[in-house]
């Protein structure tokens, strides 16, 4: 029964997992501090992504085809909120680093520049966003699992 908890644990959390934990190691090494800009928004919603899809083809292969029936919606809506996060954010960034990119051409070229990156605000946001609904993604696909007995 261990042997089973750990592979499934390993198998279906801790491996789609493994690509935010590991951005965050390495931003804690080189900052030395936590804080929620440490928590990109693209690793934690694709290794999320990366759980639910685990999830909806464990769902799938249930015996029982209502119960398969009635966890596939959440679980694929999950996964379209999470990936559409996971494009805002990528959008969002890119198109604040372009802005940095901009503001640093026109400094090269010795023009002064008053300006302010006004997307952190809104990074700062999506960040929070999708950190809140990752941790609610994985509670609740926990207890699903837990609940309808949903092995690997």
């Amino acid at each position: 029964m261990l042997k089973t908890n750990f592979s499934l644990v390993s198998n279906q959390i801790f491996f789609p997992l493994v690509p935010f934990f590991l951005g965050l190691l390495i931003r804690i090494v080189f900052w030395r501090r936590i804080s929620l800009a440490m928590f990109d928004p693209f690793e934690v919603s694709f290794s999320v992504a990366m759980y639910l899809i685990l999830c909806l083809i464990s769902s799938r292969n249930l015996r029982d085809k209502k119960l398969a029936e009635k966890l596939f919606l959440p679980y694929l809506f999950s996964l379209c909120l999470l990936i559409s996060l996971f494009s805002l954010s990528v959008f969002l960034k890119a198109y604040s680093e372009r802005h940095i990119m901009v503001v640093i051409e026109r400094l090269k070229e010795g023009n002064d520049i008053i300006t302010a990156n006004s997307l952190e605000p809104v990074l700062q946001a999506i960040r929070a966003i999708t950190l809140v609904v990752c941790i609610v993604a994985i509670i609740l696909s926990e207890m699903a699992r837990h609940r309808y007995k949903i092995r690997a």
